[in-house]
């Protein structure tokens, strides 16, 4: 998908599913079955391994998960399994230690985070699924799109 139809997907907030590549889809599909296998779920899997240390943050003391978002909230990590995108656009994941609700608008605090971690030099579009069409519910996050230029 080229990036100019990412851009008026999120931008018209159709809501239209992205799609992965027939390969990347297969290794996605046979992960989540290893994943459950191994961990009992996708998201077990997430907590025990790539997002530990990040998770335990909202297990120390004085961890509120209704305070107000903060850009230390945020982790950043490229999709292991990204939608197909055929012309050098990247598929990232933004965990977040607190809820984010499922839209196409950033949160001031998530724009802020996303041009200190890419840089003023690219494009990107910012997308939370709707509940029925996330993979990991257990663990708030949202899609980054970007294009460098």
């Amino acid at each position: 998908m080229p990036w100019e139809h990412v851009k008026q997907l999120i931008d018209m907030q159709t809501g239209e599913r992205m799609r992965r590549s027939y390969p990347v889809q297969i290794a996605y599909e046979q992960h989540k079955v290893w994943a459950k296998q191994q961990y009992g779920s996708g998201a077990e899997y997430l907590v025990q391994t790539a997002l530990a240390e990040f998770i335990n943050k909202t297990k120390a003391d004085g961890f509120d998960a209704k305070s107000p978002l903060e850009s230390s909230d945020f982790m950043f990590r490229a999709n292991d399994f990204p939608y197909y995108f055929g012309d050098g656009a990247e598929h990232w994941v933004m965990w977040c230690t607190k809820r984010l609700e499922p839209g196409f608008e950033a949160p001031v605090v998530a724009v802020k985070a996303i041009e200190q971690r890419f840089g003023q030099d690219v494009e990107w579009r910012y997308l939370v699924n709707s509940v029925e069409h996330q993979s990991v519910r257990e663990i708030s996050h949202a899609h980054i799109f970007i294009k460098r230029v």
